[in-house]
């Protein structure tokens, strides 16, 4: 079945070229015949033309740069007979006049000159203005070529159907024979050989004078003899196999030299056809693969050698769709049988189709060196059709051959190979650009793809890292901006794959590591370090030009900058929090806020000093690592202080909540020397009071914890302590809180802090009055009432000894002159 649909297709191909073969030859007998009827009309132009009148008097013509001539009129001119003499006056030397243009007038007819045998010639000052005739005319179009349809069709046309006609007559006539019994087996076999014969003598008899109708003579003779070898051996069995191929392969190699005789190129492409379709012809269905191989790779290469010296792209093209057909269509059909028969040879087919991928590529690169040709679509296409198909092919067999562990050398020697061409073509002059950069995108492509494919799991973004870093560094020294496109995609897959690797690396249900020494940890840090070196040569870039597209080469480095702080945050807190689960879990979430308040802090200090630039986004995150406490971190540290109550955990870990109140301190602090720079009143008031509000619950819990801590023996003992602590306890606590806040509102004349503190003092005698008087007891009474009525003193002793300080402060912010009391 494979056989018969590859033996339509080429019959069908061949049956199209047949038909519109001969069109160009027909333009150029038509040209011939124009250009001889106007020489016929040219020589009877001259025969009937007349001859000149003959000149009495010489005139002399005037120059086409002259001085003005003056025209002395006789004194007594003869009425009767009136003439004009020009005299020519004595040579003066004027003062050099400007000269005057006397432009041309729009139709000049040539002078002409008087021969003995009458002929006409054109001066040589006429043909001097005679335009160049351009070497290149454009193209004509159909009816430009043939603007006598009547001609086109009789020359043209008719020779094509007549041929087709003939052949299907005698086919007609041969069947009838058969049909009779009149002609035997062998008796068919001659009688189709001595037509093929005779069409092609015919032709090599009328090659000089009717040469369009001589290569379609050829083209039929040539059809006769293929499928007459076809049918002996396949109906009648008069010859064999081996006798049949070669005999069609006789068939091909004299079509060629016809095509070389004739110097036709639709010769060649039937030679083409019919070779390609010889092992169909005589195929027996036993399919040798090693034959049907060997002779397709001797084809292409006579082929191929053909069109290089005849510069017949046409054949290549053939050829290189033939191959295709015949070699993807035994491998598509092998690799969906079921159940083969015998082994199939799937080593052989590789080695063909590495062979058959060399030959086209030599074809397509070494053609256009050889030519000095611009690639245009048709070679790139080919060009990235061929590497690709023959990539696929090479995948699907080293699959089909259990040899997956080989995919990525494979991928490896085609950006090898890709890499030598490209190396040597960079230093030839004649070679294309467009060609040169095409093979260093499919090295760069293959490089790329040969991680996936060979290496597994972090291996492949610890390659792309490194390749990414050095695409980068060979455009510096190349200048081929490709690279630099591609170490930015490079850069991107680098980025996924390392994503993929951590959620792989760091699914703790199936493995452990040893802390900070394992291959997650390690690709992290290769992944970072590669960021650093990429900004680092990014410093060589010129800062006045974009880098790729319309980014800036400032942009690049800070997007580089960011995504490396990103891969450190991420990965270091990935390792924490793993190691964390596998040794104490209970700890894990006061871990990650110890790392997170760190690293926020780091970044903080780094803002204020050195990323001035980014000082807005890292308060924006200041703000949302605040927040995070009460909303988080704290209900953690309950559950730890529980697990220390029942004697689950250690009483170390309860202390760990320090660490992290200390660093959530110190990133308040930092956020709010970040927030004085910005000299902003509205985002500063913002952040008071959130700060605050974060501080003032955060010392609450902290006091809950430890009162907690040092007066309960379990966790049942948690609510009466803390309802004592919230009545009592926090009237005290947020009373000295509410100092503190106006003791500092003072010193460093911030109204808004004052105003904090004033609000935190009426929360906390709404708190104490309106809900915690009733369940108070008298010693809590006592204590609440006696701290607030002593700070409410001595804060009111602060205003009155600092009251000049204090309206001077008021004043200066609402600009209102200070008024005598």
């Amino acid at each position: 079945m494979y056989e018969t649909i590859v033996f339509l297709l080429l019959v069908a191909i061949f049956i199209v070229l047949l038909v519109f073969k001969g069109e160009t030859a027909s333009a150029i007998l038509i040209l011939k015949s124009q250009i001889v009827d106007l020489q016929k009309q040219l020589e009877q132009y001259r025969s009937q033309a007349p001859p000149p009148p003959p000149i009495e008097e010489k005139v002399q013509e005037a120059p086409l740069w002259t001085t003005a001539i003056p025209v002395v009129k006789p004194p007594e001119p003869e009425l009767s007979k009136p003439e004009v003499i020009l005299e020519t006056p004595a040579p003066v030397t004027p003062p050099e006049p400007e000269p005057v243009y006397m432009p041309e007038p729009d139709a000049v007819a040539p002078p002409v000159a008087a021969v003995a045998d009458n002929s006409w010639s054109v001066s040589p000052e006429v043909l001097a203005h005679v335009p160049p005739v351009n070497e290149e005319p454009e193209k004509p179009g159909f009816w430009e070529r043939n603007p006598d349809i009547e001609k086109f069709i009789g020359e043209n046309l008719f020779n094509k159907i007549g041929i087709a006609v003939l052949v299907l007559g005698i086919g007609f006539f041969l069947k009838y024979a058969i049909d009779k019994d009149w002609i035997n087996e062998i008796g068919r076999t001659f009688i189709g050989i001595i037509c093929g014969g005779l069409l092609i003598g015919l032709s090599y008899k009328m090659r000089k004078t009717f040469a369009a109708f001589s290569s379609v003579l050829v083209g039929g003779g040539v059809s006769v003899l293929y499928f007459t070898i076809t049918i002996a051996f396949h109906q009648y069995h008069l010859i064999s196999q081996t006798l049949a191929f070669i005999l069609t392969i006789l068939i091909t190699a004299f079509t060629v030299l016809l095509s070389l005789n004739y110097n036709r190129k639709e010769l060649a492409v039937i030679a083409i056809i019919g070779g390609f379709s010889a092992p169909f012809m005589v195929s027996s269905g036993e399919g040798n693969i090693l034959v049907l191989f060997s002779y397709i790779l001797i084809l292409n290469i006579g082929m191929l050698v053909l069109a290089f010296y005849k510069k017949w792209n046409i054949v290549n093209i053939i050829c290189y769709l033939a191959t295709i057909m015949i070699y993807g269509g035994w491998v598509i059909y092998r690799l969906n049988e079921q159940h083969p028969a015998k082994p199939v040879p799937y080593g052989t087919a590789l080695v063909f189709g590495t062979l058959y991928y060399f030959v086209f590529f030599a074809m397509n690169v070494i053609n256009n060196v050889r030519n000095r040709k611009t690639f245009n679509f048709l070679d790139i296409s080919i060009l990235l059709s061929n590497t690709f198909l023959y990539y696929a092919a090479g995948m699907l067999i080293l699959h089909q051959m259990n040899g997956d562990t080989w995919q990525g050398v494979f991928t490896a020697l085609m950006a090898v190979f890709n890499c030598i061409f490209a190396y040597g073509l960079y230093r030839n002059e004649r070679a294309d650009r467009t060609l040169i950069f095409l093979l260093i995108g499919l090295v760069l492509s293959f490089v790329s793809l040969t991680a996936p494919i060979q290496l597994h799991g972090n291996y492949i973004t610890l390659f792309w890292a490194a390749e990414t870093v050095l695409l980068l560094w060979l455009w510096q020294k190349s200048g081929i901006v490709l690279m630099k496109y591609v170490s930015v995609i490079v850069l991107l897959l680098m980025t996924i794959s390392l994503l993929i690797d951590w959620s792989q690396l760091y699914d703790g249900a199936h493995q452990h590591f040893i802390p900070f020494v394992n291959k997650a940890f390690v690709t992290s840090a290769v992944a970072v370090t590669s960021l650093f070196l990429l900004r680092r040569l990014c410093k060589n870039e010129d800062p006045g030009k974009p880098f790729v597209i319309d980014l800036s080469v400032s942009f690049y480095s800070i997007a580089l900058l960011s995504l490396s702080v990103l891969f450190i945050y991420v990965g270091v807190l990935l390792e924490c929090l793993f190691q964390s689960n596998y040794y104490f879990p209970i700890l894990t979430p006061v871990v990650a806020g110890i790392y997170n308040y760190l690293f926020a802090g780091i970044l903080l200090y780094l803002g204020r000093h050195r990323f001035t630039a980014i000082r807005l986004p890292l308060l924006g995150l200041a703000l949302i690592v605040i927040l995070a406490f009460p909303l988080y971190y704290n209900p953690a540290i309950i559950d730890i202080r529980s697990e220390v109550l029942a004697g689950k955990a250690p009483t170390a870990y309860f202390f760990l909540q320090y660490v992290l109140v200390a660093l959530l301190a110190t990133v308040i602090y930092q956020a709010w020397k970040m927030m004085a720079s910005f000299k902003r009143q509205d985002y500063e008031l913002i952040f008071q009071w959130i700060s605050s509000a974060v501080i003032l619950f955060l010392i609450s819990a902290s006091l809950d914890h430890l009162m907690v801590f040092i007066g309960g023996r379990t966790p049942a003992d948690a609510d009466a302590i803390l309802y004592n602590t919230h009545r009592v306890g926090y009237a005290i606590l947020w009373g000295a809180f509410a100092f503190i806040l106006i003791y500092l509102g003072l010193r460093w004349k911030s109204k808004a802090i004052r105003i904090i503190s004033i609000s935190v003092f009426d929360l906390t005698l709404l708190k104490l009055f309106l809900f915690d008087f009733s369940g108070l007891g008298e010693g809590g009474k006592i204590a609440a009432f006696i701290s607030l009525g002593v700070l409410l003193l001595v804060i009111s002793f602060m205003y009155q000894r600092l009251k000049k300080i204090f309206f001077a402060d008021d004043q200066q912010q609402s600009n209102v002159p200070e008024s005598n009391e």
